[in-house]
């Protein structure tokens, strides 16, 4: 936070002045005038407002969650204000570290003090998604939702919810507003989300609009290779066997077009670390060739089941996991199920319908 501090008796008050004419100038095809939802402008008169914000995102964070977190917290402080970035897990993706504003990030217990006059939640379609954090949102308090879900329940004071690949994407248009702050630091951390959200820009949610931008943060300095790296290519030995674990367990039916796979909670007793290396295993099913649905069952605790659901585009698993208390996208959802495995495996065959 020291490195800020310079910065935020300097550009506070010039902050103020020019936000106007950002939100005057600023407008939806800001990338090469491509189209794309814009904030609206409440967003910006209660983020000017507030004092002492409360950054956070969903419970087991993922790539595209971590960044926001990063980017808004980073960005807040910029601007002078009294930030605390807080996640419901107490050890977020360690393979996130190398973000600005990571170190920031603390568990709902350490940070009970802080006392917000707002809230940022982002990438978190309910508020039941933010676990514990939840409760250290009082009950009238101003907050801003930013969300790319098309599931998302309009929570907040203020909502920006927008069809894009993912919340990187869409906070890519705060960034241009508050271009005085605007740095390749910023520039990595939304690189890293979108590069994540969208499977390194192969998912059918990466448009051209993604790709442009894209191309606009690596202008700033985006260190591509590394990012690439530290997100998708490093692999501890224990990941190693947690895949040989799940592939060997791998079951096709349907006539091999549905994917299952499982891990049960007793790999976890074994290897306590194996939680914060469990991003990609979703993609493993759906990586086959004539799978067009996987299916990916891990065991939180005995009888608690956390299903990560992946759709070549045949199934539309956001209504899959909506019909049991969950959602996401059409292509890829999650929910979770308390019960007897093989019982639910039943259950949500039952409810597979293809489009």
């Amino acid at each position: 936070m020291k490195e800020f501090e310079k910065a935020n008796v300097l550009t506070k008050k010039f902050t103020q002045v020019t936000l106007s004419f950002h939100l005057d100038e600023f407008y939806s095809g800001n990338v090469n005038d491509m189209s794309v939802n814009t904030p609206p402008k409440n967003l910006f008169s209660l983020l000017e407002k507030s004092d002492r914000v409360l950054v956070t995102a969903h419970i087991r964070a993922d790539g595209d969650a971590i960044a926001s977190v990063c980017f808004f917290s980073t960005l807040l402080i910029r601007m002078g204000k009294s930030v605390q970035a807080v996640l419901h897990d107490s050890n977020p993706d360690n393979r996130y570290s190398f973000l600005h504003g990571f170190d920031m990030i603390c568990a709902p217990h350490s940070c009970s003090s802080f006392n917000p006059d707002m809230v940022v939640i982002l990438d978190t379609p309910t508020l039941k998604r933010l676990g514990d954090v939840q409760y250290l949102i009082r009950a009238g308090m101003q907050s801003i939702n930013i969300d790319h879900h098309e599931s998302n329940e309009m929570f907040g004071t203020v909502n920006w919810v927008a069809a894009a690949s993912s919340t990187c994407e869409m906070l890519y248009e705060i960034a241009e507003i508050y271009s005085e702050y605007f740095d390749t630091a910023l520039a990595e951390i939304l690189y890293t989300g979108i590069c994540f959200d969208t499977g390194r820009f192969r998912f059918s949610n990466t448009s051209e609009r993604t790709f442009r931008i894209a191309a606009q943060l690596v202008s700033k300095g985006c260190d591509v290779e590394s990012i690439t790296e530290n997100v998708f290519y490093k692999w501890s030995p224990v990941k190693a066997r947690m895949m040989g674990e799940i592939l060997s367990g791998m079951k096709l039916i349907k006539n091999g077009s549905v994917a299952i796979l499982k891990l049960d909670h007793t790999f976890f007793i074994s290897h306590p670390d194996g939680w914060q290396e469990l991003e990609g295993v979703s993609d493993l099913g759906i990586s086959i060739d004539g799978v067009d649905l996987s299916i990916f069952f891990k065991e939180l605790e005995p009888g608690t089941w956390k299903l990560s659901l992946r759709s070549k585009g045949r199934y539309n698993v956001n209504e899959i996991a909506e019909r049991f208390g969950g959602g996401g996208h059409a292509q890829a959802s999650g929910c979770e199920i308390k019960g007897d495995f093989n019982a639910i495996v039943d259950q949500i065959l039952q409810n597979i319908t293809s489009n």
